[in-house]
């Protein structure tokens, strides 16, 4: 703005004249100094002690927003049902002493770690996070304080814990038709911290070596799911381990150039196969 503000007060016929305007120059030199004075302020302002709100605002303020934010729900609720709540139907899908919980992680009906193994390797990335903060690897420009990086891997447990049950509290959990457990796909991000903070401290030597052997093949695993799920060549409905195991493992490696291929020059071939 300074520079701007000297060139359109260079008069004509001065070396460098370019677009004389002493009324623009001035107005500039002014707002250059109006911003640097707003700067100095709000820097003043960002080095004194921050003003703490009391917790009941703080809490008022998450409540009226949870209710405008729930209100178009309701609304919806009302003009279709009659009110404010959802369908009979809907309503008895759900028990709130969530007994598919564990079923959801585990079952081999679209559990989650059984259809996406995975998603254990990240949880035990956020366990460590939880436990020892930010790794010893990690840039020491980005690095969080311990404590807020393990407040923020106890959070993030604790919003898969509480996927978990929301989940195994409805009757259909096992979203059968889907491929594995479709309704922890929106907390991913969740998953990608863990796998950042296991390779925060596995940088090197065996540890790396370890890591990623064990990412490698559980993303060969879902790979070689989603291959089956797609030629029809496994129960969709839940998986049999071994069977499951051997064609992911020994087979599709051996018969993937040739559907690729097929997938590539004749994909109306791959659809609605019979079961194999």
């Amino acid at each position: 703005m300074r520079a701007l503000a000297s060139v359109v007060a260079i008069a004509p016929g001065t070396a460098g004249f370019a677009c004389y305007d002493p009324t623009l120059a001035e107005r500039l030199r002014l707002s250059r100094e109006e911003a640097a004075r707003l700067i100095a302020w709000a820097g003043a302002r960002g080095r004194s002690a921050p003003r703490r709100e009391p917790m009941w605002a703080a809490a008022l303020t998450g409540t009226l927003a949870f209710a405008a934010a729930y209100m178009p729900l309701l609304f919806a609720y009302t003009a279709l049902n009659g009110h404010p709540g959802p369908t009979e139907t809907a309503a008895r899908k759900m028990t709130w002493t969530a007994p598919h919980a564990w079923s959801v992680l585990i079952n081999p009906e679209h559990g989650l770690f059984a259809w996406t193994p995975l998603a254990l390797v990240a949880i035990a990335g956020l366990l460590l996070l939880w436990r020892r903060g930010a790794g010893p690897a990690a840039p020491t420009g980005d690095r969080l304080d311990t404590r807020d990086a393990q407040r923020v891997a106890a959070l993030a447990l604790l919003m898969l814990a509480v996927q978990a049950y929301t989940s195994g509290s409805v009757e259909s959990w096992t979203v059968a038709g889907a491929f594995g457990q479709r309704r922890f796909v929106a907390i991913t991000p969740l998953f990608v911290l863990g796998l950042a903070a296991l390779s925060t401290y596995a940088r090197s030597g065996w540890p790396r070596r370890a890591l990623v052997t064990v990412v490698v093949l559980c993303v060969w695993w879902n790979l070689g799911l989603m291959a089956q799920f797609g030629l029809n060549r496994m129960d969709r409905q839940k998986l049999t381990l071994g069977a499951n195991a051997r064609a992911t493992f020994l087979e599709l490696p051996l018969e993937a150039p040739a559907i690729a291929w097929r997938y590539l020059t004749d994909r109306g071939s791959l659809y609605k196969l019979p079961r194999e």
